[in-house]
């Protein structure tokens, strides 16, 4: 079997998708499967093996022709049995391979069926359940779920209605996420072409018993330097901590030199560490030094894959309570969940649970349990083959 993946990065840093693309191409490889991936030419690439640069992936627009020619050029070069689609802004591109070959697109956020992107309303904040259509246009005014500028909800709404119009054509499409199955079916996709593969968390990289040099205990923030990932919240968690812990803060964003300029002024750098871009063999190792994994997202998040690698080294986690998480994380066994609309919370919920080793311990055995009988890398590369199987036996 050939199979040609399309994601707008070949980093492995950005997020969980990004990490998740960059553990399953060589597990496939050693399956036998023949891959190859497209990609932008943004970032050096770190892929190890066939690749093609395809400048237009994050366009949201048609092809130009010479985009179009550069992506037959690729096709017929690899002449993939299936494309597999994982993330490319450019939907425009899936009904010219679908001529070609069955498309698989892969999920992982929101925005195919949400023009405020994230299925979440800031008044009150809490999840959206709507179907996307044009009362969305008065929510992103009324629930402040979109842009402040109309013109700019106008083209994304437009857009929407574009790619969910795509969506309904593909073969199939494939999510690690509950939630995201009863959105796609709720926005009138087929339950059939859906198919939900088990999420997972890659096999601890690193000796399980590596400490930082200090001996102090730590706390990790996985979400990356962005607000909607919570790292304001997070940096207020420090003020319950034990005195002996640190805060860890992991990933890039946006909001990276605003974060270092606050920790620089509040004089917190004795107490606060930052790896704006691990590699994946330092995310191995924070996450061994890590006493607590956090992901305190303020937004429906439907999967939190970056805290969920922590449940393979055996670390609990605490996070805000969506429907995603809750798919994973089970609260008061492997971690707890902190009402999103309480958020307030969140940093006293940490100094709780800093506090009490024992039920970390515990917490933690758990973790590693549902991880070995729900999460193993493995078991998603089976379910990923029989998807594919599955459907072109068809």
């Amino acid at each position: 079997m050939r199979v040609l993946f399309f994601h707008e990065t070949t980093s492995p840093s950005g997020g969980g998708a990004n990490r998740h693309v960059h553990d399953i191409l060589p597990k496939l490889r050693q399956r036998g499967i023949s891959v190859a991936l497209v990609h932008c030419r943004d970032t050096p690439s770190r892929f190890s093996g066939t690749g093609y640069i395809f400048d237009e992936l994050k366009e949201v627009r048609p092809l130009s022709q010479k985009g179009t020619s550069r992506l037959h050029a690729i096709l017929d070069d690899f002449r993939p049995d299936l494309v597999q689609i994982h993330r490319s802004s450019n939907f425009f591109i899936d009904p010219l391979i679908e001529k070609i070959c069955p498309v698989f697109r892969f999920i992982h956020y929101h925005f195919p069926y949400c023009s405020g992107g994230k299925m979440t309303w800031k008044f009150p904040l809490s999840a959206c359940h709507q179907a996307h259509g044009n009362h969305c246009l008065l929510s992103h005014f009324l629930r402040g779920c979109g842009s402040a500028n109309p013109l700019l909800n106008l083209w994304r709404h437009r857009k929407t209605t574009e790619f969910l119009g795509v969506l309904r054509s593909l073969t199939a499409l494939q999510t690690m996420s509950a939630e995201i199955v009863n959105n796609l079916i709720h926005n009138g996709i087929e339950k059939e072409k859906i198919h939900l593969l088990p999420a997972p968390a890659p096999a601890p990289t690193h000796r399980p018993h590596a400490k930082p040099a200090t001996g102090r205990r730590s706390v990790l923030h996985v979400g990356g330097m962005t607000s909607r990932k919570g790292i304001w919240v997070a940096i207020r968690t420090l003020r319950a901590l034990p005195d002996d812990c640190d805060l860890v803060l992991a990933g890039d964003g946006n909001e990276l030199s605003s974060v270092e300029s606050h920790i620089r002024r509040r004089g917190l750098g004795d107490r606060v560490r930052i790896y704006p871009a691990p590699s994946p063999e330092e995310w191995g190792l924070l996450y061994h030094q890590a006493d607590l994994v956090i992901l305190p997202c303020l937004w429906n998040e439907p999967t939190g894959l970056a805290a969920m690698r922590a449940t393979a080294y055996a670390k609990p986690v605490i996070a805000f309570r969506t429907n995603g998480i809750q798919d994973w994380l089970k609260d008061g066994i492997n971690g707890t969940l902190v009402p999103m609309e309480k958020r307030n919370l969140f940093p006293s919920k940490v100094g709780e649970m800093m506090r009490n080793p024992a039920e970390l311990r515990k917490m933690g055995d758990n973790a590693r349990k549902l991880w070995q009988e729900n999460h193993r890398m493995d078991s998603h590369i089976d379910a990923l083959l029989h998807c594919y199987q599955s459907v072109l036996e068809k």
